[in-house]
C-alpha cells in the first residue's frame, strides 16, 4: 500500500511538471505566431493595395477618382461591369480593414497584444499562418513573459480541472467503501448506537442495573410504615 501511494505521488508530480512545461512551451510560441501572422497579414494588405493602385490608375485615365469610378462600375446596366464594381468595393473595404488590423497589432503593448490579436483576427490569414508556422525558440523578453504566463496558467488548470476533482472523487469512493465495511461509521463515530428503553437487564452495563430490593429482616415494623 505504501509503495502504491509513493508511486502515485511520484506520477502525480511528474504529470504536474509535464503539464506546466507544456503550457510554458505553448504560450512561449504565441509571440512568434503573432509575428508570422502579422507578416502574412502585411502580404495580403500589399496585394490589396496593389490591386487598388491599378484601378486607381484606370480611374485617373478616365478622369475620375477611385470612389467615383467604383460607383459608376457598380451602377452599370451591364451585370458583368456591375459585378466588377462590387468586387472593387470589396477590395477597398478589405484593404481598409487589413490596414486597421496591422496598425492595431503593431502599436499594441505587450499585455494588450493578445486581446488586440483576437479582436482583429482574420480566420483565413490565421489558418494560412498556422499551416506554414515554424516554431521558434523564444529569445526575447516577450517570449519569456508569455512562457511564465503559460506555466502559471497550466499549473492552475491542472489543479483546478484535474487534481482537485480527482482527489474529491477518490475521497467519496473511500467514504463509500468505509461505510460499506462499517455500517455505524456515521453514527457515534463508528460505535454501535446506545441502548434504548426496553433492553433486557442482562444486556445492560453493571452501572445501569436497578438497585436490589432490601431483605425482609431489614424492613421497618408495620407500625413504623408511613400511612397510605
Amino acid at each position: 500500500m505504501k509503495l502504491a501511494r509513493a508511486a502515485a505521488t511520484k506520477l502525480e508530480t511528474l504529470a504536474d511538471r509535464a503539464f506546466c512545461v507544456l503550457g510554458a512551451i505553448v504560450f512561449s510560441q504565441a509571440p512568434e505566431f503573432m509575428r508570422q501572422y502579422l507578416q502574412r497579414l502585411g502580404g495580403h494588405l500589399d496585394e490589396a493595395r496593389r490591386i487598388l493602385a491599378q484601378f486607381k490608375q484606370a480611374a485617373a485615365e478616365a478622369g475620375a477618382s477611385l470612389p467615383d469610378y467604383t460607383a459608376k462600375l457598380s451602377g452599370s446596366d451591364d451585370s458583368l461591369i456591375a459585378a466588377l464594381g462590387g468586387k472593387l468595393a470589396g477590395v477597398a473595404a478589405r484593404a481598409d480593414a487589413l490596414a486597421g488590423s496591422e496598425e492595431a497589432l503593431r502599436t499594441a503593448s505587450l499585455f494588450k497584444r493578445p486581446f488586440v490579436f483576437i479582436a482583429n483576427l482574420d480566420v483565413e490569414i490565421a489558418w494560412g499562418a498556422l499551416k506554414a508556422y515554424r516554431p521558434a525558440v523564444p529569445a526575447t523578453v516577450e517570449g519569456a513573459v508569455y512562457a511564465a504566463l503559460g506555466l502559471c496558467a497550466a499549473y492552475a488548470a491542472y489543479h483546478l480541472f484535474f487534481r482537485w476533482p480527482l482527489k474529491a472523487l477518490l475521497r467519496r469512493r473511500r467514504a463509500k467503501k468505509e461505510a460499506a465495511r462499517n455500517p455505524f461509521a456515521r453514527v457515534g463515530g463508528g460505535k454501535p448506537p446506545p441502548s434504548v428503553p426496553g433492553t433486557p437487564a442482562d444486556k445492560l452495563p453493571s452501572d445501569k442495573l436497578p438497585a436490589p430490593a432490601a431483605p425482609a429482616d431489614k424492613l421497618p415494623p408495620p407500625d413504623k410504615l408511613p400511612p397510605v
